[in-house]
């Protein structure tokens, strides 16, 4: 990484944007409140786990009422903000601690990026062009907007993931990782999905950005994609345990991680390996050309193969363009003379 006083730098500039951010737009996080009613949501969700241990139980009456729906989030990020409330229980309520913890988490989650992005481009960037770079991503308003304070929020995990990847393939281009890079790669690619399957895009990206330098350099970038494709597959299998209880690990679910996903990942890695044992087999040369073809084949194959078993893996819509409920008539209101207390807040659809 660079030295401490760049660091320090980035995280000072890292501040002042934030600051400047809060101020700006006014952020109830100030007085200790969430932003919109997705924050409340979530701890809610996290409370009611708190409440019951029921880890499987992801229906919320509070969305598409009075009929209620099983919501796509999962629970890594119940589990992040759980863990910050059980520590902040030691001095006060864990619904108190709750909040207080879903308030920072979002700015204490982007300075992760610090670190992430410094270790990633440590080879490339002076150290004003770190402090340069890093001030660029943190004040694009889309990446800025989800670690906002108030805002406990997972597509900031998604971001930082995506980040954490790129920086990943940095180096994996430069020449400074090797396998283990690509198997880490592959470890928070999986875990991102396991976050929300809107991470199916960075994963993808990753996996194709390996295969074009597979294609253009040859075999030591094949490698890298051997490691990557067994690292998701493993984190997608372990995430599917963990989140689903074992009667539904054969259910497919589209807007959550499921067994669709994880017979994505299979598929695509059988494949990958499958496609390049036979064509060591054939009288054909190691050349760009062999390799691209290559690719194609296992991309084709993987498709084809998906879109046979679950067909409605291409025609299912996405947890962001097609809700089945809109919160455009819902708001959250106070129960009592004391806004902004998770547990004195109740839901009111128009």
């Amino acid at each position: 990484m660079h030295s401490r006083t760049t660091l320090v730098i980035a995280v000072l500039v890292l501040c002042l944007v934030q600051t400047v951010f809060v101020l700006v737009t006014q952020n109830p996080g100030l007085d200790g409140q969430l932003i919109g009613p997705d924050g409340y949501m979530r701890l809610r969700r996290v409370l009611y786990l708190y409440e019951t241990g029921n880890w499987y139980d992801a229906f919320d009456l509070r969305t598409n009422a009075p009929f209620g729906e099983q919501i796509h989030w999962t629970r890594l990020l119940d589990s992040i903000l759980f863990a910050g409330g059980w520590v902040g229980s030691a001095v006060m309520e864990f619904p108190r601690a709750l909040q207080a913890w879903g308030v920072i988490v979002g700015p204490a989650t982007l300075l992760l990026l610090v670190p992430v992005w410094s270790w990633g481009t440590r080879s490339l960037l002076s150290p004003a062009g770190f402090v340069l770079s890093f001030a660029i991503i943190v004040l694009l308003p889309v990446l800025n907007a989800v670690f906002l304070l108030g805002r406990p929020d997972h597509h900031g995990l998604l971001a930082l993931s995506f980040i954490s990847m790129l920086a990943i393939f940095v180096r994996l281009a430069v020449g400074l990782s090797q396998e283990r890079g690509a198997l880490v790669a592959g470890v928070i690619a999986g875990i991102a999905l396991w976050i929300s399957v809107e991470a199916l895009v960075a994963a993808t990206f990753f996996g194709t950005a390996l295969a074009l330098l597979w294609v253009w350099r040859g075999d030591s970038y094949g490698r890298y994609i051997s490691f990557y494709s067994v690292s998701l597959l493993a984190t997608v299998t372990l995430s599917l345990a963990i989140e689903r209880p074992p009667d539904q690990w054969l259910s497919p679910f589209y807007e959550r991680i499921s067994v669709v996903h994880w017979f994505l990942a299979g598929t695509l890695t059988a494949t990958w390996f499958s496609v390049n044992a036979i064509s060591r087999r054939l009288p054909i040369g190691p050349g760009r050309w062999h390799r691209t073809a290559l690719l194609v084949t296992v991309g084709l194959l993987t498709t084809l193969t998906v879109a046979i078993v679950f067909p409605k893996f291409f025609r299912a819509r996405s947890s962001i363009l097609g809700r089945r409920f809109s919160m455009n008539g819902c708001e959250t209101t106070p129960n009592s003379g004391q806004p902004g207390r998770l547990t004195d807040r109740r839901w009111v659809c128009s």
